[in-house]
C-alpha cells in the first residue's frame, strides 16, 4: 500500500498540471453532478478490488509454480 501511495505522490509531483486538471475535474463533477461522482467512485472502487484480487491470485499462482519447479528438480536429482 505504501508503494502505491509513493507512486501516486511521485506522479502528482512530476505531472503537476495534469494533477491540477484532474483535481479540478473531480471537484466540478462533485459540485455539478454528485450522483455521477458517486457512481464513478463506486466504479473505481470495484475496479480496484478486481485488480487487487487478480494480483493476489497471480502472486499465489507464481509461488505455486515456483514450488512445483523446486519439487521437480529435487525429484530429478534423487532419480539421477
Amino acid at each position: 500500500m505504501d508503494n502505491l501511495i509513493d507512486t501516486a505522490i511521485t506522479f502528482f509531483h512530476s505531472h503537476l498540471i495534469i494533477s491540477l486538471i484532474m483535481g479540478a475535474a473531480i471537484l466540478a463533477l462533485l459540485f455539478f453532478r454528485p450522483s455521477a461522482a458517486l457512481k464513478l467512485f463506486v466504479l473505481t472502487l470495484v475496479f480496484g478490488m478486481i485488480v487487487y484480487a487478480i494480483s493476489l491470485f497471480g502472486g499465489s499462482l507464481d509461488r505455486g509454480v515456483d514450488e512445483k519447479d523446486t519439487m521437480i528438480h529435487k525429484t530429478e536429482e534423487v532419480l539421477d
